[in-house]
């Protein structure tokens, strides 16, 4: 059985062009990093583990009756804990979160899902602050907030004033930052709210959209198609929307378990697939940090709208960061088209260079000798995450009989729950 995986303003006006999905290096500040993504795709090298950490280790989470992970499942990894959300892809039969340590001893189940006073409507935990995790109950105007401890502890419930949402809000010390992107035909027009959780927001709008930018008409027909980015079981998810009218629609599917916004070594960070800009955020301001520059073919919002994708356009699929590097994942042509190229790659923040190679290589790990790791994730400490299923690790060993695993790999079965990579500093 096939499993599916995905993980967890401006003081003064940012330029308009530094919002787009353009990536030209002239539109942004000068105060900009620039990561040359087109010349480290051209010229691709191998990569390793030990360029971007000095340990790996392999943590298969514990599998019991209570800790059995279900088919489909998102890791939300902190700084001292992992955890997993049960859910399906309806929604109907969504269950609850699973907490572990890091070396993957199961803790406890964290709440539930249901109508009951402690239940929650969603197991994608909103925001967590130190070690309490608060989950969405109910919908609509009613919507409250349910907190739990890591250990599975009822804290209570609230009705919070403060706009929340699992994909873009974090806590800057006590003060809650959520950035509403509002992403549309390869414009941005963010706006941020800062403020206590139970408090009202302060409001910052960064670029006012036009009134009719997000006013669709309803398709009558039209089929999607969903594709994960190029990392093995990326957290990022792409859609391409074919209407019987011909045009088709591209973008980035902006579900429950894909972020925008990260912590990185205690700051906040934004960025959004098909946009070239990761950008520092505050409680009222959003300013260009880095700005991915994806070369002459480099995806521009008038590829959006359009039935043939150019096959030759070049965009970063999805990004995960340390205090010391900006991991990213990179495709010539849509992730569609069977003859796109994938790449993963990195950019060093202490020397400025940028590296990749054919995303199928990943980086080789030269600490251990074991299978190559795709990052997906970091913590704020600047953890990297990756994950194997039982699937890919009966794989691997059969294109490789004489490998040996790791000795906390060896006891494992095809029931197993997935293994959790962590590479660190």
């Amino acid at each position: 059985m096939e499993k599916t995986y995905f993980f967890s303003r401006v003081a003064v006006a940012v330029g308009v062009a530094a919002l787009t999905a353009c990536s030209h290096s002239d539109n942004i500040g000068s105060s900009a990093g620039i990561i040359h993504v087109a010349d480290a795709i051209e010229n691709p090298i191998e990569l390793k583990v030990s360029d971007i950490g000095s340990k790996i280790t392999y943590v298969p989470l514990e599998t019991t009756d209570s800790s059995l992970v279900p088919e489909l499942w998102a890791l939300v990894p902190t700084d001292n804990h992992i955890i997993v959300v049960c859910y399906s892809s309806s929604g109907m039969e969504d269950k609850n979160a699973l907490a572990f340590d890091l070396s993957g001893r199961f803790i406890s189940g964290v709440g539930h899902v249901g109508e009951d006073p402690e239940a929650y409507s969603s197991p994608f935990p909103v925001v967590a602050s130190a070690d309490n995790l608060f989950f969405q109950k109910g919908w609509g105007k009613n919507v409250s907030q349910v907190e739990y401890s890591i250990t599975g502890n009822y804290l209570g419930r609230f009705f919070p004033k403060m706009p929340v949402s699992p994909q873009s809000s974090r806590f800057v010390d006590s003060t809650l930052v959520t950035v509403v992107p509002n992403f549309y035909l390869g414009e941005l027009y963010p706006t941020i709210f800062s403020g206590k959780i139970t408090g009202e927001a302060d409001t910052t709008v960064i670029r006012t959209a036009p009134e009719d930018a997000f006013i669709r008409q309803p398709y009558i027909e039209a089929s999607m198609n969903t594709y994960q980015g190029v990392m093995a079981n990326s957290a990022v998810t792409f859609r391409e929307v074919d209407e019987q009218a011909g045009e088709k629609r591209h973008d980035y599917s902006l579900d429950r378990v894909c972020n925008t916004l990260a912590k990185t070594d205690g700051r906040l960070h934004f960025y959004m697939p098909l946009t070239d800009t990761v950008y520092t955020v505050t409680e009222n301001s959003l300013e260009p940090l880095y700005v991915m520059d994806c070369g002459k073919d480099a995806l521009k919002p008038s590829h959006f709208n359009h039935q043939e994708f150019p096959a030759d356009v070049v965009f970063v699929t999805e990004i995960c960061e340390t205090p010391s590097q900006l991991i990213f994942g990179a495709s010539r042509g849509w992730l569609g088209l069977e003859d796109h190229q994938p790449f993963v790659g990195y950019y060093d923040k202490t020397t400025g260079k940028t590296y990749a190679t054919q995303a199928k290589k990943g980086f080789v790990d030269d600490l251990t000798g074991f299978m190559p790791f795709y990052p997906v994730l970091s913590n704020n400490r600047g953890d990297l995450f990756g994950i194997i299923t039982m699937e890919e690790l009966a794989a691997w060993r059969e294109e490789h009989p004489d490998a040996e695993l790791p000795e906390a790999l060896q006891s494992l079965d095809e029931d197993s729950n997935p293994i959790c990579v962590i590479v660190s500093r």
